[in-house]
């Protein structure tokens, strides 16, 4: 039978390039693919050649006969090789972590640590080096199991060097509320905590050690039975003042190892210790809130007698009206214009006085130190709140000006320090928030974060 072909088209791809490769038999040039034709006319039979080698022939018939089967079995067999390697890793996932992960699951694993400071404070070591103390609380949790725990700790670094010089768990404290130092006249620094304990500070090692009162001191009879409560002198830096487990209030002077009611502490700063010195000091006056306001504040160099450990009363140097004696007077009584009453200087035990710096202008000032050499203070220009804040050194004799420093005005002005040491012929002053440093010549030298610096020393410590 003759046959009659007009096209020969790849039953595969439909391309009409194909070869001839025997007699009825063709292949396809763009897929490979074999075919060849019925004697009838009717069909043509075709095998796919893969690249690279030959792969089974599938006839036309089978394929759309079972085709659902073929498509399902292809689906779950390439279910198996791609999409469920896929659902398997992310079942398995916890065990590949994103740098975010990794992060969050090692934040589970360490301790946090959080501070809060009740007091931070400064002095001079045994070598006459500066050191920071911070009295604080560290909580300490744990993410992953919920854990907490407070340590109650004296933490004591070096502003100089920024290492830790002491760590001291406190833990006879079961809380820790309040906490202030104050250095005595003889040279001993009191650490008092919660208004009930006190503390000595070593300042060879830094190390706290409690001082039980009726112990310490058996021969004041009225620490006899404990105390309830204790804090620092407001006036006096060298009295406590207490109450007792009996409930009776006392003005205790640890330097004499006297104790005093407060009539008997009213007369003491009248009579005169048994081997009074006299002492050279500066203090700024102070402005009355009714009287000869216009008066300008004078920065006062005055002399006074005093034995240390001795009940001591500063002078009050203010412009205002002495009527010459007390009571309830008026303008029309007589009086008379005075910078200081004649009581306050017999309570002062006041020698002499004088206005240091008749020229300068101060607005809220403050003496931050001095000795026998040189005068370190700080204030205001004018009366603006905002104006930037001076701080200068004079000459303790000639009150020449050594050197001033001004804040810089882009910053904001406020005065956050209480401590101001003397180091290397400059001053180291320490707050609660910054540490500040002038060297000799008034440059600054550093300025730090307290705080931080101690957090900072602790953790290093710790891990």
């Amino acid at each position: 039978m003759s046959k009659t072909i007009k096209t020969i088209k790849c039953p595969q791809c439909g391309s009409t390039r194909v070869d001839q490769i025997r007699e009825d038999h063709y292949r396809c040039r763009s897929c490979s693919t074999e075919f060849w034709l019925d004697s009838d006319d009717i069909t043509i039979h075709h095998r796919h050649e893969y690249p690279g080698g030959t792969g089974p022939a599938l006839e036309e018939d089978f394929l759309k006969k079972y085709k659902k089967h073929v498509y399902l079995v292809t689906g779950v067999f390439l279910f198996f090789v791609f999409v469920f390697p896929f659902i398997s890793g992310l079942l398995q996932r916890p065990s590949i972590k994103s740098p975010i992960e990794r992060a969050l699951s090692a934040d589970e694993d360490q301790e946090q640590y959080f501070w809060s400071w009740e007091e931070v404070t400064a002095f001079l070591d045994r070598k006459g080096q500066p050191v920071i103390m911070g009295i604080g609380t560290r909580r300490m949790s744990r993410r992953r199991d919920g854990r907490e725990q407070e340590t109650r700790l004296a933490v004591t670094v070096s502003p100089e060097t920024k290492k830790l010089l002491r760590v001291q768990e406190l833990t006879d404290l079961k809380s820790l509320e309040e906490a202030t130092l104050q250095e005595l006249s003889d040279g001993r620094i009191y650490l008092i905590i919660n208004n009930r304990k006190i503390y000595e500070v070593n300042r060879g090692n830094y190390e706290l050690r409690e001082i039980v009162p009726q112990t310490e001191f058996p021969e004041v009879k009225e620490l006899a039975k404990g105390i309830s409560q204790i804090e620092f002198n407001h006036s006096d830096p060298d009295g406590l003042d207490l109450m007792t487990s009996l409930g009776k209030k006392y003005i205790f002077y640890p330097v004499l190892k006297k104790i005093y009611t407060e009539n008997e502490l009213w007369n003491a700063y009248e009579v005169m210790p048994p081997n009074p010195q006299v002492y050279t000091a500066f203090q700024f006056s102070t402005i009355s809130i009714s009287e000869y306001t216009e008066e300008l504040i004078q920065l006062v160099k005055y002399q006074y007698r005093w034995q240390v450990g001795y009940p001591k009363n500063k002078p009050s140097f203010q412009w205002q009206k002495d009527y010459g004696g007390s009571g309830i007077f008026t303008d029309r009584d007589p009086y008379r214009k005075v910078f200081i009453t004649d009581w306050s200087k017999q309570r002062s035990r006041l020698v002499s006085y004088k206005d240091f710096t008749p020229e300068a202008y101060y607005f809220s000032p403050e003496v931050l130190h001095y000795d026998d050499n040189q005068v370190f203070i700080t204030y205001r220009p004018t009366v603006d709140k905002d104006a930037p804040r001076i701080y200068q050194c004079l000459d303790a004799r000639t009150a020449e000006v050594k050197w001033t420093h001004q804040e810089d005005s882009d910053k904001e002005h406020f005065f956050p320090y209480d401590v101001t040491l003397p180091y290397g012929g400059g001053y180291i002053l320490v707050g609660y928030n910054l540490c500040m440093k002038f060297s000799k010549t008034g440059t600054v030298a550093y300025v730090q974060e307290t705080r931080s610096l101690l957090e900072s020393a602790e953790v290093k410590q710790r891990k």
